[in-house]
């Protein structure tokens, strides 16, 4: 899990899809630079956006204490879900993504799909391209 904070909620979701697409594009390169040598890795990536409960938890154990951060909620949930769906290296968005993605990124509708846990279905988009930073408009 990744979060990303910025002050405006649509860098949000574009530093998530940004970073999706660099680790997609890194993984293509290792395969490429493997080839014949080890077997192709695949990074199936899910993204969600909205409210989520934030903080700090503190684990002791024998080799001492660690401290971790993480976010719960649903969407969280559903982030994980999303991300669970996914195959052959694609990137998932969830509405909430998609809507404050905007016309920065080019999606395709997946249509709803149901997931464990989640009541209604939730509407999908893979993540296609990233329009040029230049070219980006913000819609929050």
């Amino acid at each position: 899990m990744i979060i990303f904070q910025s002050d405006d909620p649509c860098e949000h979701a574009r530093a998530a899809v940004r970073t999706a697409l660099a680790i997609r594009e890194k993984t293509q390169h290792i395969n490429a630079e493997l080839a014949g040598a080890s077997a192709p890795v695949t990074v199936n990536m899910g993204i969600n956006s909205g409210t989520a409960a934030v903080g700090s938890t503190r684990f002791e154990s024998a080799t001492g204490t660690r401290w971790t951060f993480t976010a719960s909620g649903p969407v969280t949930n559903l982030a994980a879900r999303i991300g669970a769906s996914v195959t052959a290296g694609a990137i998932y968005v969830g509405t909430e993504t998609a809507r404050r993605l905007g016309e920065d990124v080019q999606l395709r509708d997946l249509g709803p799909q149901e997931f464990k846990n989640v009541r209604e279905p939730v509407v999908v988009y893979e993540v296609l391209a990233q329009r040029a930073l230049e070219e980006m408009v913000s819609v929050c």
